[in-house]
C-alpha cells in the first residue's frame, strides 16, 4: 500500500475550466443556474465541485518514485551446492506507470480515494522445471585468482565475496545466453557493496564494488576453458594483477557486461568459491565435452612515454 496525495500526484484545479463554470454561473439564461433554480435543495446557493486534472508530467513522475520501491527482479532457479539441490524461482513484478496513470484519471473524476496499481508479474528465465534432472558431477572449466587478505583491501575482498556469492549456482540454459550485469545487478551500497579501489581511464581510483572485475575475470576465463561462447566481453585498460592478460573482463553496471552463451545441449552450471586467497569459478556439467589450452606470444611493446613539465613553484635547480 502506498499512501499518498492528489497534489502529490500531479492533480490541480483546471483554470480552464473553473473559468467556463463561473462564466454560467454568472449567465442567469445558463442550463447551470436554471438547474440550481429548479433542482437544487437550496436555490440561493451553488454548490460546485472544482474540476480537477492530472498533469501528467507530474503524476508520471511520481509514479516513477513508486515505482522504484514497488518493482522486484525476478529470481531464477539456482543450483544449491551446500544442499545439492535445485531452489525454486520466484516471479518478480513491475508497476506499469501509464496503465495506472489510466486508472488515477478514473479515480479523480469519480471522487475514489484508492486506486489499486497496474502491477504486471515478472517470470524468472530459469524456473524448477527446467532444471528437472541436472547434473552437475563434472567441472568442465575452471579457473582461479588470488585476492588479498590484507586488512587495507577487506572491502575489496568484502565485494568479491559478495559478486561470487550472487553467481553462485546460476544456471546457464542450453542455447542461451547469460548476463553478469543482470545476474549480479547494480553494485550500489543498499545492495551491500562497498568503495574499493577499480580501473577507470588507467589508473586506479576509488569506485563503489571495487573487486567485480576480478569476480567476472576469473568467470570469463573458466567459461572460455569450459568451450562456452563469449558473445560480450571488454578487456581493462591496463594490465590487472591478478590474472594474465587476455583472460580479464571488466564489467561496468549497466553499460559493460560480460555475456556467456551455453553451445551444449544440457544446462551449465556456475560453482564459485572464495576462501583462503583463493577466488574459483568452476563451470559444472553432466561431461566436459573439450580440453582447451590458451597460447599466448607477446608479439610487441610500446614503452610508456616520458612526458617532462616544468614546475615553476620549485627552486631553480
Amino acid at each position: 500500500i502506498c499512501r499518498t496525495t492528489w497534489a502529490e500526484l500531479g492533480a490541480e484545479v483546471d483554470m480552464e475550466s473553473r473559468g467556463r463554470i463561473l462564466v454560467d454561473a454568472a449567465n442567469q439564461k445558463s442550463p447551470l443556474v436554471r438547474y440550481n433554480r429548479e433542482e437544487a435543495e437550496d436555490p440561493g446557493a451553488a454548490s460546485l465541485p472544482l474540476p480537477l486534472s492530472l498533469v501528467s508530467s507530474a503524476a508520471v513522475e511520481s509514479l516513477v518514485a513508486m515505482k522504484e520501491m514497488i518493482d522486484r527482479k525476478p529470481v531464477n532457479a539456482r543450483f544449491d551446492f551446500t544442499k545439492g539441490r535445485v531452489v525454486e524461482e520466484r516471479s518478480g513484478r513491475a508497476l506499469a506507470v501509464y496503465a495506472t496513470l489510466d486508472r488515477l484519471d478514473a479515480a479523480l473524476a469519480s471522487g475514489a480515494t484508492s486506486v489499486e496499481m497496474a502491477v504486471r508479474v515478472v517470470p524468472a528465465k530459469v524456473v524448477h522445471a527446467d532444471l528437472s534432472g541436472i547434473e552437475v558431477g563434472e567441472i568442465a572449466g575452471f579457473y582461479e585468482t588470488p585476492y588479498s587478505r590484507q586488512k587495507k583491501d577487506e572491502d575489496r575482498t568484502h565485494n568479491v565475496r559478495l559478486g561470487a556469492s550472487l553467481l553462485d549456482g546460476q544456471v546457464l540454459l542450453p542455447g542461451k545466453t547469460f548476463s553478469f550485469n543482470e545476474a549480479v545487478g547494480d553494485r550500489v551500497e543498499a545492495r551491500g557493496f562497498r568503495f574499493a579501489p577499480i580501473i577507470a581511464g588507467g589508473t586506479l581510483v576509488e569506485g563503489m564494488g571495487g573487486g567485480t572485475c576480478q569476480v567476472a575475470s576469473t568467470l570469463h576465463s573458466a567459461a572460455f576453458f569450459a568451450g562456452l561462447v563469449i558473445e560480450e566481453r571488454q578487456p581493462h585498460s591496463r594490465p590487472s594483477s591478478y590474472i594474465k592478460m587476455g583472460l580479464d573482463a571488466t564489467v561496468v553496471y549497466p553499460a559493460i557486461d560480460l555475456k556467456l552463451r551455453n553451445p551444449f545441449e544440457y544446462p551449465v552450471v556456475i560453482h564459485y568459491t572464495v576462501e583462503n586467497g583463493i577466488a574459483r569459478a568452476e563451470l559444472r556439467a553432466k561431461e566436459r565435452p573439450f580440453t582447451i589450452t590458451l597460447l599466448r606470444k607477446v608479439i610487441g611493446s610500446t614503452p610508456f612515454p616520458v612526458r617532462t613539465v616544468d614546475d615553476p613553484h620549485l627552486a631553480r635547480g
